[in-house]
């Protein structure tokens, strides 16, 4: 059905490569719906930056410039304080360095 409006997810899936099966994780108080941010996983979490929310007809747009920690041993989200780095953005990249 095309409907001329977007949607955006706050959906977390988690992919077994042993089992080649997607498994739907519900875990609260995470961060809103957005797209075109970036994730990466370093020591056991995984890292959520940036990314924006688009209203349905596409009128309104928010860039974020929050940093998400998600545990992955408990699915617990926590949203890390930024000070400095780098402004609102999405569709930009994210990698780990030393550590």
């Amino acid at each position: 059905l095309v409907t001329g409006k977007v949607r955006v997810y706050s959906d977390l899936y988690r992919y077994n490569t042993d089992k080649k099966r997607w498994s739907h994780i519900i875990s609260p108080n995470g961060p809103a719906p957005r797209s075109a941010h970036q994730a990466v996983i370093h020591k056991g979490c995984m890292y959520v930056f940036g990314g924006e929310f688009t209203s349905p007809n596409q009128e309104r747009f928010h860039h974020f410039k929050e940093l998400w920690r998600l545990e992955l041993a408990t699915n617990i989200w926590d949203m890390l304080p930024v000070k400095g780095g780098p402004t609102a953005r999405s569709g930009h990249r994210m990698a780990v360095y030393k550590n």
